[in-house]
């Protein structure tokens, strides 16, 4: 099953533990958790990026894609290498509030900024990996909400060992 998320949908959620096989900064693609984006024409994205340079390896994304102009792209994004480099399991979220994005890494609100809603898209999201490239991650218990998590939920999901 493709979930289907309403790009003109005010309030949501997306939670996901993640595992990377291989280090971060050696390899020259993204690792996509949630995206219905149509390859930057509209609609949503949550990934960690890792390209072969310092500028993006390791940064954690969430954004908006619009094929036309106004109002333009924006995304949320985190410094370069803030996802850990040690090839365990860590917990992401991402909550898009109204026109706020915030992202949380481990429990932990790690940054937030304006996202505007992408234009209306019927696309199917799709779930992991999105790209030519296979291997080297792993995604469990991925989830969508149509509401904002709270941070006691955030918390919960995040003190999950099942």
């Amino acid at each position: 099953v493709r979930p289907l998320l309403n790009n003109n949908i005010n309030d949501f959620s997306i939670s996901a533990w993640s595992r990377l096989e291989i280090s971060l900064g050696v390899n020259d693609f993204n690792y996509h958790i949630f995206d219905n984006e149509l390859y930057q024409n509209h609609g949503y994205m949550f990934r960690i990026e890792d390209t072969n340079n310092t500028v993006t390896a390791g940064r954690i994304a969430f954004r908006t894609n619009r094929v036309e102009a106004v109002p333009p792209d924006t995304q949320v994004t985190t410094v370069p290498n803030s996802y850990p480099n040690d090839l365990g399991w860590h917990h992401l979220v991402v909550v898009k509030e109204g026109n706020i994005g915030r992202i949380y890494l481990d429990n932990v609100q790690i940054t937030s900024g304006a996202m505007n809603n992408p234009a209306d898209s019927t696309t199917s999201g799709k779930l992991g990996l999105v790209g030519t490239v296979s291997g080297g991650k792993i995604f469990d218990e991925v989830r969508i909400y149509n509401r904002v998590l709270s941070q006691d939920e955030i918390t919960a999901l995040a003190s999950y060992t099942g």
